[in-house]
């Protein structure tokens, strides 16, 4: 906690630590969950709803259909749409974000584990969440196509 009891922001740097570390992990659902929560402003839970089907490439869309809300299209990057694909999605009703094998980690604890790795251990991923909010479209945009610094 900050010395005025509000939760920290990442800075910018601790930000591209972040998209480093994930972009190195064998668990390929580390980049594009990160990608996602930090060019589009996911939460954990929002990343969970994500399915097969609600991705279109083409469109260059995910659609987002949380309960008792009305389904929201988002607009996602090229760089998103590979990273969504290396996790091997099928275009169905099968979660994105779901553990692909036993030995897999929830994502939760994929998302902890990568920001102890990456040194961040200070951090929630909802930390990231706002700073992600705090930021123009054109940043968020960058973190979405540029590889990892911008």
């Amino acid at each position: 906690m900050e010395k005025n009891g509000a939760k920290p922001i990442p800075t910018d740097g601790e930000v591209q630590q972040l998209l480093y570390r994930s972009r190195a992990v064998a668990d390929k659902r580390a980049a594009a969950a990160t990608t996602l929560i930090l060019s589009r402003r996911f939460s954990t839970p929002r990343l969970l709803c994500l399915r097969g089907c609600d991705l279109d490439p083409a469109g260059q869309t995910v659609m987002l259909c949380l309960p008792r809300r009305s389904p929201e299209k988002i607009p996602i990057t090229t760089l998103t749409i590979i990273q969504l694909f290396a996790i091997r999605i099928r275009n169905d009703e099968t979660k994105i974000f779901t553990k692909r094998s036993p030995q897999s980690l929830p994502l939760h604890l994929l998302l902890r584990g990568l920001l102890q790795d990456a040194g961040l251990g200070r951090y929630v991923v909802s930390d990231f969440t706002r700073w992600s909010q705090r930021q123009a479209p054109t940043t968020l945009d960058m973190v979405a196509t540029i590889a990892t610094r911008w």
